[in-house]
C-alpha cells in the first residue's frame, strides 16, 4: 500500500491490534511477519487478510484477519500456533473470542474450551474498562502498557509493509531492535 489511504479504516490497525496482544501475551514477540491482504469491493482499505508469524523459538502461527463477509460467515478472528510442545488454536465468531483449544506433545486427545464471551451486562470490555477504573481510582499501573499499544501499531505497520512487498517484515524484539 502507498501509505495515502488512513489507517483506522483497515482491519490490521483497527480491530486486529487485540489479536496481536493475544498472540504476544501467548507466545510473545514474533521476529517477523508476512503478510497477506485484500480490499473488498468498494472498501477505501484492507478489510481481509492472513499472517504467518516466526517466533525467536522456531515456533510459527497463523492469523486469520477480516471485516467482510456474509452474516452466515462470521468465524474472525483465529489464530493458531505451533511449537515443539504442541499446537493452540483460539477460534473467534463476530470479532469476539468463543473458544480455545489445544494439543500437546504426549498427551492422546485435543482439549477444548467453549466460552461465551458476552453475557446479560458484561461485555468482552467490562474486565477492560472496570481495570482502567480501578488504576485510575487506585494509581495502580495498568497491565497494558504504553509499550504494548507501540508494539501493536509497529506489528500492523510491519504487515501493511508485507502486504505491499510481498516479503516477510521483521519485527523489534522487546529492547526494540530488529531481528
Amino acid at each position: 500500500m502507498d501509505g495515502t489511504k488512513k489507517r483506522g479504516d483497515r482491519v490490521p490497525s483497527e480491530n486486529s491490534c487485540h489479536l496481536f496482544d493475544v498472540v504476544r501475551h501467548l507466545a510473545g514477540n514474533p521476529c517477523s511477519v508476512h503478510a497477506a491482504g485484500m480490499a473488498g469491493p468498494g472498501s477505501p482499505g484492507i478489510n481481509a487478510g492472513s499472517m504467518v508469524l516466526r517466533f525467536p523459538s522456531g515456533a510459527s502461527g497463523a492469523l486469520i484477519l477480516g471485516g467482510v463477509g456474509t452474516a452466515a460467515n462470521r468465524r474472525s478472528p483465529g489464530l493458531e500456533i505451533f511449537t515443539e510442545q504442541g499446537r493452540l488454536a483460539l477460534e473467534g465468531r463476530a470479532h469476539m473470542w468463543v473458544g480455545l483449544s489445544h494439543e500437546l506433545r504426549g498427551q492422546p486427545a485435543t482439549q477444548r474450551l467453549e466460552f461465551d464471551p458476552e453475557r446479560i451486562a458484561r461485555t468482552r470490555y467490562t474486565d477492560a474498562f472496570e481495570h482502567f477504573a480501578t488504576c485510575i481510582e487506585t494509581g495502580a499501573t495498568p497491565s497494558a502498557t504504553l509499550e504494548d499499544g507501540i508494539w501493536a501499531v509497529d506489528f500492523a505497520e510491519a504487515a501493511y509493509r508485507s502486504i505491499g512487498t510481498g516479503l516477510p517484515e521483521a519485527l523489534a524484539d522487546q529492547t526494540g531492535r530488529t531481528r
